[in-house]
């Protein structure tokens, strides 16, 4: 008769051929926990934040290389981080959830660009902070009426005053 130990050895053997399985493995011990500080364990986070964020937009860009038209993304994101040095801020920034009134009009102004380039909502929706299409929507016709509303105040004689957006009159200038 076989022993215990002789028999395990069979069946394990047995089910290895049969299914053509991997010898299971012994259990690995956990790693030790280690003891970290605030700043470092906000570090770690921040690195593997932007792992993901990176691995998640270049997979993106892998599979949805047709659907942006032939466009470089490097051509989005250099349009990207000159309009946001125009109105005096970062791409981040751009693409953060802020919701401060000169952040959100140059955050339009990117959707409301990214789609006369051809881009669809959704993928400028991924540009632009991962927001969803219909607010890219709301963005773009609400950077179109502005910009129609300045034509028509410029045609009015009036001018708009870029920090508040309130129509002015302009002064004739020269003698009268």
């Amino acid at each position: 008769m076989q022993t215990l130990e002789e028999l395990h050895n069979h069946y394990k053997n047995v089910r290895q051929r049969i299914y053509n399985a991997k010898p299971i493995a012994k259990k690995q011990k956990p790693p030790e926990k280690r003891i970290i500080d605030v700043k470092e364990a906000a570090k770690i986070a921040e690195e593997r934040r932007r792992e993901v964020e990176d691995m998640a937009y270049r997979e993106y860009v892998t599979k949805n290389r047709e659907i942006i038209n032939g466009m470089k993304p490097s051509k989005c994101k250099a349009m990207v981080l000159k309009i946001a040095e125009k109105h005096g801020f970062t791409p981040e920034q751009i693409a953060g959830p802020s919701r401060d009134r000169a952040l959100v009009k140059a955050r339009q102004e990117v959707m409301y660009e990214l789609r006369m380039m051809g881009l669809s909502f959704p993928i400028i929706g991924r540009f632009v902070g991962n927001r969803d299409h219909t607010t890219c929507l709301h963005g773009y016709r609400t950077h179109k009426k502005y910009l129609a509303s300045i034509a028509a105040s410029e045609a009015s004689g009036l001018r708009v005053d870029t920090e508040c957006q309130l129509p002015t009159k302009v002064e004739a200038t020269g003698n009268d």
